[in-house]
């Protein structure tokens, strides 16, 4: 029984609901499919965080620079929780012994070096902090 809807009407508020106003159809299928696209966005950014959660190969930090003269001479980063990176493509403009940095990467566990110092790191970013 709609609720606003005068008796004598009943039969004809068919396209009324909870207070007399008037439905539209349209705007029903927008909103189910807006709320169809929202879950799917919602969920794919849920997977996307929970995988880079799980995937222990992936490196967000900040740290310094450091020139190492062993080996032939080279630079890592030493993190901030004092763990040591072995770089692989470092770019020219951030070799600078005591360069402050914030970076991403992926560990190369596939890769050796002879450098023996660190954990091998494919940098995706970085920048000078």
């Amino acid at each position: 029984m709609p609720i606003g809807v005068p008796r004598a009407d009943w039969k004809h508020a068919k396209g009324l609901r909870m207070g007399s106003f008037p439905v539209d159809e349209t705007y029903e299928a927008k909103n189910r499919v807006g709320l169809i696209v929202l879950f799917i966005l919602t969920s794919f950014f849920i997977a996307l965080f929970g995988y880079m959660l799980m995937n222990k190969e992936i490196v967000v930090e900040t740290g310094t620079i450091t020139y190492l003269d062993f080996e032939g001479g080279f630079y890592g980063i030493v993190a901030d929780d004092g763990e040591h990176y072995d770089p692989i493509n470092l770019p020219s403009e951030f070799k600078e012994d005591g360069l402050r940095v914030m970076f991403i990467g992926k560990i190369r566990e596939d890769l050796g070096s002879f450098h023996m110092w660190g954990k091998i790191i494919e940098l995706t970013s970085i920048k000078k902090l």
